[in-house]
């Protein structure tokens, strides 16, 4: 075994056929309920494949953190800061 001490990044990796690329939505309020999301208008642009958001995940895998999983990767319920996300593929 050979070892050469580099590290692979994701952008070091070759880009395959038909390769699917996330992209997240992010809020733009510090602090708000969510109501309801809409996903028709972003389903409707060209190349984008789908729409994901907390409702698509259950909630015990929706969790994260570094020592205790008490953050939501997708809020369901309440923005708490700005940037908080929910997420669409294209």
């Amino acid at each position: 075994m050979t070892f050469s001490g580099e590290a692979v990044y994701c952008d070091d990796i070759p880009h395959t056929p038909n390769e699917l690329y996330l992209a997240l939505v992010l809020s733009t309020k510090a602090h708000a309920n969510i109501k309801q999301i809409d996903a028709k208008e972003a389903l409707a642009v060209k190349g984008v494949h789908a729409f994901y958001s907390a409702k698509d995940i259950k909630p015990e895998f929706n969790k994260h953190g570094a020592i205790i999983h008490d953050e939501e990767i997708f809020v369901s319920k309440t923005v708490k800061f700005r940037n908080a996300s929910a997420e669409t593929r294209n």
